[in-house]
């Protein structure tokens, strides 16, 4: 489990919440869970497909084609994130940590339009890779998120050039209109 989740949220893993969110967005698209947990929104669906609910909640509009780097040292939600994303239409590059992610930076800068990062990492945390990704590309947008974090406000995470900060799980229209709002900030 990521280092930066309370117990209490290593708990609800193992009971199936974010077992129950992968299963969501995968297969078919079919919607049958509840996104319930701290940040959510507890949004109860219905057997529908996505793209039903894409026309009917604007996440229509807040698709896009960019490349995402998506940062975080848990692979089931690293593995979520990235399929959200891939459903929007991102195209995605996970790193399973800052300094993996700050190694790909490095090698393709010009390739990525937005970077999200879980806060609470191993080696190299959220706030760190903040501010060496904005060293390189001080326009670069950063989403920061975290599942539990007393360190971190959302006013810190912009004083350190965050564009955003944001409890996980975000329930995929969230994550659709903060993303779209990002990258189009810098384009």
């Amino acid at each position: 489990m990521g280092e930066g989740r309370p117990k209490m949220q290593q708990a609800n893993a193992k009971n199936g919440f974010y077992a129950s969110t992968l299963e969501m967005i995968g297969g078919n698209g079919s919607a049958r869970t509840v996104f319930d947990g701290p940040g959510s929104d507890s949004v109860a669906s219905r057997p529908e497909t996505l793209r039903k609910r894409d026309r009917s909640d604007g996440l229509a509009r807040a698709r896009g084609e960019e490349w995402i780097l998506v940062v975080d040292d848990d692979p089931m939600l690293l593995d979520v994130c990235s399929q959200m994303l891939e459903h929007l239409g991102y195209r995605v590059m996970p790193a399973n940590s800052g300094e993996e992610a700050l190694e790909l930076y490095r090698a393709h800068s010009a390739l990525f339009d937005l970077v999200i990062s879980d806060m609470n990492m191993p080696g190299i945390s959220g706030a760190e890779l903040t501010r060496e990704l904005l060293a390189i590309r001080p326009d670069l947008p950063i989403l920061l998120c975290t599942g539990y974090c007393e360190s971190m406000s959302a006013s810190q995470a912009r004083a350190i050039g965050a564009g955003a900060f944001r409890l996980k799980p975000m329930p995929i229209a969230e994550m659709a209109r903060c993303v779209r709002l990002l990258i189009d900030r810098v384009h």
